[in-house]
């Protein structure tokens, strides 16, 4: 319907402001930094390690109402948590792989 769709895309355009994305995204990140620095765990768990703590972020910023998540439905806020974390995952193997470049130059 009409108005299914005005909430869609009132959703989407509340993602677009970057308010809640960001500081998930940030927190995922020192996260999983800190995963993969002090615990024995495998580095390929780590993105499914981080992207369950985003959407805990997620749910938890919708029923809490903090970062605009509380605005959305909680499917969409928990979708907002997974797609930070996942951002937070793709910046580190974006860091990686400019290290790695930068290293294999000299």
């Amino acid at each position: 319907s009409l108005k299914d769709e005005v909430i869609l895309m009132d959703n989407i355009i509340q993602i677009g402001t970057l308010q809640g994305v960001v500081p998930i995204a940030i927190l995922c990140w020192l996260l999983g930094t800190a995963v993969k620095n002090t615990a024995s765990i495998e580095d390929k768990h780590i993105p499914v390690i981080v992207g369950v703590f985003g959407l805990i972020l997620g749910i938890a910023g919708h029923f809490i109402n903090i970062l605009g998540l509380g605005d959305m439905d909680i499917y969409t806020a928990g979708s907002v948590g997974i797609l930070s974390s996942f951002m937070s995952v793709y910046v580190s193997q974006l860091q990686k792989q400019y290290s790695s470049n930068n290293s294999n130059k000299d």
